[in-house]
């Protein structure tokens, strides 16, 4: 049976998904002769057990013992059982970066949503990329009418839709931001309540919806004002004559 490893899948994003090796080859090989030992650099091609996605791992070996290469193919087991050092592994990004300067209430179910693609739950990943939104869009209400009681409480109130269309007059979400907005309000409801199920691509598109629009809320305003921040600082270092 094939050497079973444990690596975060750069494709379905499940941290350390079971790799199953399928193929292999020896890319490197020398020996010491003052220490008696083999150096190896294998070459492995592994498939995830929960997308079936392949990767290439690089594994390393070092002693005097001389493992077969095909080892890979009838060994069970941790690598590192038989004298291999894990290094690295291509593809290597994931599937989804989790955006920056996010309040946690927020990205609680975007975290949650990519959590359900990785275990195959696309109509519950659907469902919590809508509450991503629905989470995101109060926050704004909060945040923008802060000193406004009576026009906050009244925007609390009222359905998501009706939330996009006043975040997005008061110029608070621009046209295309509040387009993605009721593109991915709309898709949540299909997750939701439509009888079809939810698919793979469905669930992946959708996180990348709120994945954009949590970059662009919050990504990328934490940014520009960790610049300014940085800037303020030298200012006050600077030395003046």
């Amino acid at each position: 049976m094939p050497i079973i490893a444990q690596i975060d899948c750069p494709y379905c994003g499940t941290k350390k998904s079971g790799f199953q090796a399928e193929g292999q080859f020896r890319r490197l090989e020398s020996y010491n002769p003052m220490s008696y030992n083999h150096s190896y650099e294998d070459w492995v091609f592994m498939s995830c057990g929960n997308c079936r996605q392949t990767i290439s791992a690089v594994y390393l070996y070092n002693g005097k013992n001389t493992p077969s290469i095909d080892i890979w193919s009838k060994k069970h087991g941790d690598p590192k059982n038989f004298g291999f050092k894990y290094t690295n592994h291509y593809p290597k990004e994931t599937a989804f970066d989790e955006p920056k300067f996010v309040p946690d209430k927020v990205l609680i179910p975007y975290q949650q949503a990519i959590s359900n693609i990785t275990s195959s739950n696309w109509d519950a990943a659907g469902t919590m990329a809508r509450k991503t939104l629905d989470v995101a869009t109060k926050d704004m209400v909060r945040t923008e009418f802060e000193t406004r009681e009576e026009e906050q409480e009244r925007l609390l109130k009222k359905p998501l839709h009706f939330r996009i269309e006043e975040l997005e007059k008061h110029n608070l979400l621009t046209k295309a931001l509040a387009e993605l907005a009721y593109v991915l309000k709309n898709e949540g409801n299909d997750a939701s309540h439509e009888e079809e199920p939810y698919t793979e691509d469905d669930a992946r598109k959708i996180a990348e919806y709120a994945q954009a629009l949590l970059t662009y809320i919050y990504t990328i305003p934490g940014m520009v004002a960790e610049v300014r921040a940085k800037d303020e600082v030298g200012k006050e270092e600077t030395p003046t004559e």
